[in-house]
């Protein structure tokens, strides 16, 4: 009885400390969230002019935004505060810069009356120019738009604070999903790779919390990935329950009408099951085919779900995915006429680069840049980590049909479709850039791969030596990426004519903090950067303790 006792109780703090490092971890997560979202101007988050006119457009007028039938909001086309740099050729401070904001005292204090006092915005109507995101299927719009009916009565600043918090939380989910699905119970925490591919994700690959802390339906695609991840784990581990089945087949149907990401990754997890089959088809023929049937009518569910707005896509502008850069495209003649006129192998290889790196590291909307130096370290480190990866497939050989190996299908479904993409905008403009933060809507995946190759990595002993340093960087280049956003957001910085952050203030507008932080009471909520801030480096030492306390 005592020995049974002694069990129980070990039991017990065992899955407390899990449970604590757990809840530290995802709060830690928020506050670094929390932070971002308070510090970025309107509009500064991708695509979120349109994104907010989209869901205005379902509150309000309580219709679907169609491309081709619904437009911007006529308020965010004549939004009169600081707009994002412009992107594709210099000069581009030609609009409102931040820069310029904050050198007239009358243009803040307008913006303040108008966008973040007690004025709510007026009602939504409709503008002239097209809202080329009713490209996208409308479920995150539809799910939000309650939100933004709570809030409409406050100013925009507020309500776009109180969208991107929303947002966040389901990426939130999406992340707690995925853990709880892969984490080995009977690794300790601090040999278990997905522990350890969690936790080091948002240091590798920081871009996570810029992709996430804002308006768009990523926050959706990564919610829908966690539970589609933690749906197939439960599937293969309980032998196909029905109940499981079911709820991956109307996630990845819920998945298909969010965004069309989820046909790679449904052609991902289908090569998966496949996979599965052929290994174990000699292991009781009869069983595994009634689990290959199972597992197939996922997609019938999923098709039957989300199917149909893709035919409805197939119907109206002649493509399945419906994306803005194709119809474009053909409405300029064709890919092929358009290829050959201004591709390039310089232009393609740029594009295969650029979307790498966006991965690791763009910022937001304004797409400033670090020296091209100050990138290296950062891309080298998690370049090695993703070979740690293959070499830990290759070392330990694991079962085929386990979902360590999803990175590669996905990576190579995924990179299809990215391929797919640049070759589209080299045919368009020459320029093949497509951003990589999209990927990070795989991280359900990735974080386990990662944890993986670290492991493999540590395990030699001069490997591990340059790792360290390298995450030690890593830690440093976090901080100077976001101490350059901020900077730039505050007009104490600028985007220089190479595309690269230019500061104004004196050591890297250090000294200028306090006049920064006057500005941020204008365009965003210092009050909330502070207990972001406060909240994330004491969740993060908690989290430490938790992760000290751990057994080994």
């Amino acid at each position: 009885m005592i020995l049974f006792s002694m069990k129980l109780r070990k039991r017990m703090m065992k899955c407390w400390s899990e449970n604590i490092f757990l809840l530290f971890y995802m709060l830690t997560l928020l506050f670094a969230g929390v932070t971002i979202m308070a510090i970025t101007p309107p509009w500064e988050g991708f695509d979120e002019t349109a994104h907010y006119s989209s869901v205005r457009y379902v509150a309000e007028l309580k219709q679907i935004p169609l491309y081709g039938s619904a437009n911007m909001d006529a308020e965010v086309e004549n939004y009169e505060g600081p707009k994002p740099y412009g992107t594709l050729n210099p000069p581009f401070d030609l609009g409102i810069t931040y820069l310029k904001f904050f050198q007239s005292k009358n243009d803040q204090e307008k913006y303040v009356e108008r966008y973040n006092n007690k004025n709510e915005m007026p009602r939504f109507r409709e503008g002239v120019s097209l809202n080329w995101q009713t490209q996208h299927p409308p479920l995150y719009y539809v799910i939000i738009s309650p939100v933004l009916k709570m809030v409409s009565h406050k100013p925009l600043v507020d309500q776009l604070f109180v969208l991107r918090f929303v947002s966040f939380l389901m990426a939130l989910a999406g992340i707690s999903f995925a853990y709880k699905a892969f984490r080995n119970k009977l690794l300790p925490l601090k040999k278990d790779p997905v522990v350890i591919g969690f936790l080091l994700y948002p240091l590798l690959l920081p871009m996570l919390f810029f992709e996430f802390a804002r308006l768009g339906n990523d926050a959706l695609c990564l919610f829908l990935a966690g539970g589609l991840a933690w749906g197939m784990e439960k599937v293969q581990r309980t032998g196909c329950k029905y109940y499981y089945v079911l709820a991956c087949g109307v996630i990845l149907g819920l998945g298909l009408l969010t965004k069309a990401f989820f046909i790679p990754i449904g052609m991902a997890v289908a090569l998966w099951v496949f996979f599965d089959f052929f290994k174990n088809r000699r292991n009781g023929a009869a069983i595994e085919r009634v689990h290959l049937f199972a597992k197939l009518s996922i997609f019938l569910l999923a098709f039957l779900v989300g199917g149909w707005w893709y035919f409805y896509k197939l119907i109206s502008v002649g493509s399945l995915s419906g994306s803005f850069d194709g119809i474009v495209l053909d409405a300029q003649g064709g890919f092929w006429v358009n290829f050959f006129q201004n591709a390039s192998l310089f232009g393609i290889l740029r594009g295969m680069v650029a979307t790498f790196v966006t991965y690791v590291w763009s910022g937001s909307w304004s797409l400033a840049r670090l020296p091209n130096m100050v990138y290296l370290p950062q891309i080298l480190l998690v370049l090695g980590v993703f070979g740690g990866y293959v070499w830990f497939l290759f070392e330990k050989r694991p079962k085929t049909f386990s979902q360590i190996w999803l990175p590669v299908w996905l990576s190579g479904m995924f990179g299809i479709g990215m391929l797919h993409h640049i070759l589209i905008s080299v045919a368009i403009n020459g320029n093949g850039n497509t951003p990589g933060w999209y990927m990070h809507i795989l991280l359900p995946w990735i974080a386990p791969a990662i944890g993986a190759g670290i492991l493999v990595i540590f395990s030699h002993k001069l490997l591990r030596r340059i790792m360290v340093g390298l995450m030690g960087y890593a830690i440093f280049f976090v901080i100077a990426a976001m101490w350059s956003q901020f900077s730039m957001f505050m007009g104490c910085a600028s985007k220089a004519p190479t595309k690269m952050y230019e500061f104004h203030g004196s050591y890297f507008c250090v000294a200028d903090f306090l006049n920064m932080y006057s500005h941020l009471k204008v365009i965003g909520s210092p009050a909330m950067a502070g207990f972001g801030l406060a909240g994330f480096f004491c969740c993060m030492l908690l989290m430490c303790v938790a992760w000290r306390r751990a057994k080994e």
